[in-house]
C-alpha cells in the first residue's frame, strides 16, 4: 500500500521562513521556522533566505519524511529579487554537496548583468524546481516590476522538484510544484472565508481581503483585485478585493516605544483611555501616522477638536488614536468599497457579519475589541495564534521593551526573552494556505473524481470529516464524553517552542505613571460554534450596536480630515 500522501505550504515573510507539512486529511504531520537575525552577520536578504531554506529543509528532515511530500507551493512578502545572466545555469547544475548559498549569488541593485527581475514567490520556487518560475497572477499584479512568465492558473503545474532537493533531502523526484502567491492571499485561503467574512491580516503591512461582489467601486476604496488562486479551469473566475496599508506595524511600534515601555502598556493604555481619547463626544482626537506615505502625504498629523495640534496635550492618547485611525481607515474605505453611494458609515449593512484577524497584534484585547466595534463584527482568531500568544507571555515577550516592530522579531531587548517566544505569534497562516492550494492541485490531477465543487468546499468538508472521525474515536473510548470536540488547529503549530519556564518579564510602567509590573493578557476565547472550532477558529470579541454608532460619528469627522490631508490643506 502506498504511504499516505503528504503537502509542503512555505511563508517566506520579512522576519522568518516558515513550513507545514500537512497530511491529506489536512491534520499537521510537522512544522519548523527559521527566524533571521537581525543582529548578527550582515548578509544581504536574499542571502539570507538562501541559507534559511537549507536550514529548514534539513530541520524537516529530522521531523517528517519528505519522500511523501507529493505537492509544494509556497507564498511570499512584497519583495523583488533580482537573477543574473548565469543564474539560470547555476538552478540547473546544484551539487547536493554543497548548500545553496554556496553555489548562488544574487544582484543587489540593477545592471547589465541582470537578466530578470522576480517576486519573493517566484525566487522560491524557482530554487525548488533549479530554473527559473513563472510567476503566479497576483504577485504579478503586486509586483509591478517583475519580468517573466506570469502563470494565471492557480493548479497548473510549474515541473517538479530539483535533484539538488531529491537527492539532499530524500524528495520524491516526482513532487511537483504549483506557482506561489503573496502571503495575504495564502492567508486568505487558510482562513477558509464563507460568505460575509472579511479576512484581516495584522503584520508589517496591514491587509483586509473578501470576495469581490458585483457594484464593487474599487477605485474609491484604492482598492486591489487579486485572482483566487485555487480555481479550476472550468469554474467561473472568481477574485479576492484587497484592502492595505504600508503603515502597520511600524507606527505601532514607533508609538509603542514613544509612549509605553512595553506591549502589555501598549494594550492597558488603549484599555484605560476613553474612546476617541476623550469622554466628550464632540471633542475627539484624531491621528494620522503616515510613516510609508500615502499619495503625496506623508508625516504624523494630530488634530485636537478639528485643529492640527503638534502633540495631544493629555500623550496617553497617543496609542489608542493610532489604533483607531488604522482601523477607521479600512473602515471607510471598505463602506467605499461595497456600500452605494452617497456613503452612509452608520450603516453596517454591507460589512461583514465576522472579522478573521491574524497576525501578532490580534493577541491584543484591545485591537480585536476595537475591531469587532468599528465593523460591527465578530472577531475570530486561530487557535494556533491564542496558543502562540500564551507561549510570548510566558516567554517574556510582550514584557521586553524598545520593540523594533510588532512582530515575531520585533521584542527588542531589556528583559531576558525565551528564543522563539515572539515567533509563536505568527500563526504561519501563509505557511498553512500555501499547504492547502498544494494539496487542492494534487487531487485535481490525481483523484479527480474527489475533487470537492470548489477550494472552500473541499477543505470545509475534509476537517469536518475529521472532526466526525475524531468524535467517533472519543464516543468510543468514553461514551461519556461531550458532544463537541476541540479539533487540532487547522494552522500551523509552533511545536518547536522552547520550554518557557524561568523566563524573565519587565517593568511595564506608563510614562510618570506606577512602575507596578502587570502581566500581559491576551484575547480571552468566547463561546465559539461547532463549525468554526472544527475549522480551528476561536471567537474573542462581539458585535456592539452602540459602540459601532459612536464610532461611525467618529468616521465621519475621521474622513473629513483625511480628505483635508490628502489635498494638502492642512
Amino acid at each position: 500500500m502506498p504511504a499516505a500522501a503528504h503537502f509542503l505550504g512555505l511563508e517566506l515573510a520579512p522576519d522568518a521562513l516558515r513550513a507545514v507539512v500537512l497530511d491529506d486529511s489536512l491534520d499537521p504531520v510537522a512544522s519548523e521556522a527559521i527566524e533571521f537575525d537581525q543582529n548578527g552577520e550582515q548578509l544581504a536578504p536574499v542571502d539570507v533566505w538562501v541559507t534559511a531554506l537549507d536550514v529548514l529543509l534539513e530541520n524537516l528532515t529530522r521531523k517528517c519524511d519528505l519522500g511523501r511530500v507529493k505537492a509544494i507551493s509556497g507564498s511570499a512578502h512584497n519583495a523583488t529579487v533580482l537573477w543574473s545572466t548565469e543564474s539560470a545555469a547555476h538552478l540547473a547544475n546544484l551539487s547536493p554537496l554543497h548548500p545553496l548559498n554556496a553555489q548562488l549569488t544574487f544582484p543587489t541593485t540593477p545592471s547589465p548583468g541582470v537578466a530578470r527581475a522576480t517576486g519573493a514567490g517566484a525566487f522560491l520556487a524557482s530554487l525548488f524546481l533549479g530554473r527559473w518560475a513563472a510567476a503566479s497572477e497576483a504577485e504579478a499584479l503586486w509586483r509591478s516590476d517583475v519580468t517573466g512568465e506570469v502563470e494565471r492558473f492557480g493548479g497548473r503545474v510549474l515541473g517538479t522538484v530539483s535533484p539538488y532537493f531529491v537527492a539532499k533531502y530524500g524528495f520524491d523526484k516526482d513532487a511537483f510544484l504549483v506557482p506561489f502567491i503573496p502571503t495575504p492571499l495564502a492567508a486568505y485561503l487558510a482562513h477558509v472565508p464563507g460568505q460575509g467574512d472579511a479576512v484581516f491580516c495584522f503584520g508589517h503591512a496591514d491587509f483586509l481581503m473578501l470576495p469581490t461582489t458585483p457594484n464593487m467601486n474599487f477605485d474609491a476604496a484604492k482598492a486591489e483585485v487579486w485572482p483566487h488562486p485555487a480555481l479550476d479551469l472550468q469554474e467561473p473566475r472568481r477574485s479576492v478585493v484587497v484592502l492595505s496599508s504600508r503603515n502597520a506595524d511600524v507606527p505601532r511600534a514607533l508609538v509603542r516605544d514613544m509612549y509605553t515601555k512595553s506591549w502589555s502598556a501598549f494594550d492597558r493604555l488603549v484599555a484605560v483611555v476613553p474612546p476617541g481619547g476623550s469622554i466628550g463626544l464632540d471633542d475627539k482626537l484624531f491621528a494620522f501616522w503616515l510613516l510609508q506615505g500615502e499619495g503625496h502625504v506623508k508625516g504624523i498629523f494630530r488634530f485636537e477638536t478639528g485643529v492640527k495640534v503638534g502633540e495631544f496635550r493629555d500623550l496617553r492618547a497617543n496609542p489608542r488614536c493610532l489604533l483607531e485611525s488604522q482601523i477607521l481607515s479600512m473602515r471607510v474605505r471598505l463602506g467605499r468599497l461595497v456600500a452605494p453611494s452617497p456613503l452612509d458609515l452608520h450603516d453596517s449593512t454591507f460589512l461583514p457579519r465576522r472579522i478573521l484577524a491574524s497576525g501578532a497584534a490580534a493577541a491584543f484585547p484591545s485591537i480585536v475589541n476595537l475591531v469587532g466595534d468599528v465593523f460591527n463584527s465578530e472577531v475570530l482568531v486561530s487557535d494556533t495564534l491564542l496558543d502562540g500568544a500564551r507561549r510570548a507571555v510566558d516567554g517574556g515577550w510582550f514584557s521586553a521593551t524598545a520593540a523594533s516592530a510588532l512582530s515575531p522579531g520585533g521584542a527588542g531587548t531589556g528583559v531576558p526573552v525565551v528564543e522563539g517566544a515572539g515567533l509563536a505569534l505568527s500563526g504561519g497562516a501563509g505557511a498553512t494556505g500555501s499547504a492547502y492550494l498544494a494539496r487542492w492541485a494534487w487531487r485535481r490531477l490525481v483523484r479527480p473524481e474527489e475533487a470537492g465543487a470548489s477550494f472552500e468546499s473541499e477543505v470545509r468538508v475534509t476537517i469536518g470529516r475529521r472532526l466526525r472521525t475524531q468524535r467517533a474515536a472519543v464516543t468510543i473510548s468514553a461514551p461519556g464524553a461531550p458532544p463537541l470536540i476541540r479539533t487540532r488547529s487547522h494552522l500551523i503549530p509552533d511545536d518547536d517552542y522552547p520550554n518557557a519556564q524561568g523566563a524573565g518579564g519587565g517593568s511595564d510602567a506608563i510614562n510618570g505613571a506606577s512602575g507596578n509590573t502587570t502581566a500581559f493578557t491576551p484575547v480571552t476565547p468566547l463561546q465559539t460554534s461547532e463549525a468554526d472550532t472544527a475549522l480551528g477558529l476561536t471567537r474573542v470579541a462581539e458585535p456592539d450596536t452602540d459602540a459601532f454608532a459612536m464610532y461611525a460619528a467618529q468616521a465621519v469627522e475621521w474622513s473629513r480630515l483625511e480628505g483635508l490631508l490628502s489635498r494638502a490643506l492642512v
